[in-house]
C-alpha cells in the first residue's frame, strides 16, 4: 500500500494510480478508498467505462452502495463504444455489481438474476460465480450452488490480477456449503 500511496501523492491527478491506491485502501480504510475511487472517476472528466466499473466495484467492496449504483449506471452508458470482447467483460462487470449491491440490500431475487446474466456472460469468471453461488446456498438452494462452482471451476481459468485467488475462494466457498449442506440434511432444511 506504501508504494501506491506514494504514486498516488506523487501523481493526484493520474485516474488509474488513484484507482489502483482506491483498490489497496479498500481492506484497510474503505471510507477512504471510496473517496480515492469516487476521485479517480471525476479527474479527467471523460466517461470511461473500465475505470467507472472498476469504481462501482471497489465502491460496494467500501460499502458506498448509492455512489456504486451511480458509477455503474455510467459504465454502462459508456460501455457501448467500447470493442466487443472489453464491452462483454464490462458488461458482465456491471450485472455482478447490481447483483452484489441487491444482496446487501437484501432484495435476494434481484441479485440471484442479476448475477445469474453476469454468469451467463462469462461463465469461467470466479468472482461472479462465487457471488452467484453464495446468493443460491444462502436460500438453501444446494444443489443449484454447487453445479455453478463446478461449471466454472472446470472452465478455462481466466486470467487476471485475482483470478487465481477467486478460483481458490471458490473452492473454499464449495466446501462451506457442502458443510452446510451435510449438517441440515440432504432437504436442505434443519428438520431433514
Amino acid at each position: 500500500m506504501a508504494f501506491t500511496e506514494r504514486a498516488s501523492a506523487q501523481f493526484p491527478s493520474d485516474a488509474d494510480v488513484r484507482l489502483e491506491y482506491a483498490t489497496a485502501l479498500v481492506a484497510s480504510r474503505p471510507k477512504q478508498a471510496g473517496v480515492e475511487a469516487l476521485d479517480a472517476v471525476e479527474l479527467d472528466g471523460r466517461e470511461d467505462a473500465v475505470r467507472l466499473s472498476r469504481a462501482a466495484s471497489l465502491l460496494v467492496s467500501a460499502r458506498q452502495l448509492d455512489a456504486a449504483r451511480s458509477c455503474a449506471e455510467r459504465a454502462a452508458r459508456a460501455a457501448p463504444a467500447l470493442s466487443a470482447p472489453v464491452s462483454t467483460v464490462i458488461e458482465s462487470e456491471l450485472f455482478r455489481v447490481r447483483g452484489e449491491i441487491a444482496a446487501l440490500e437484501d432484495d435476494y431475487a434481484l441479485a440471484e438474476r442479476e448475477l445469474r446474466s453476469g454468469h451467463e456472460i462469462t461463465p469461467g469468471d470466479p468472482s461472479i460465480a462465487r457471488d452467484l453461488a453464495a446468493v443460491l446456498a444462502g436460500g438453501r438452494r444446494f444443489d443449484e450452488a454447487l453445479p455453478v462452482i463446478d461449471r466454472t471451476l472446470d472452465a478455462p481459468p481466466i486470467s487476471g490480477a485475482g483470478a487465481a485467488r477467486s478460483r481458490h475462494n471458490l473452492r473454499e466457498l464449495r466446501e462451506r456449503i457442502e458443510a452446510d449442506r451435510r449438517s441440515l440434511g440432504e432437504s436442505g432444511t434443519a428438520d431433514g
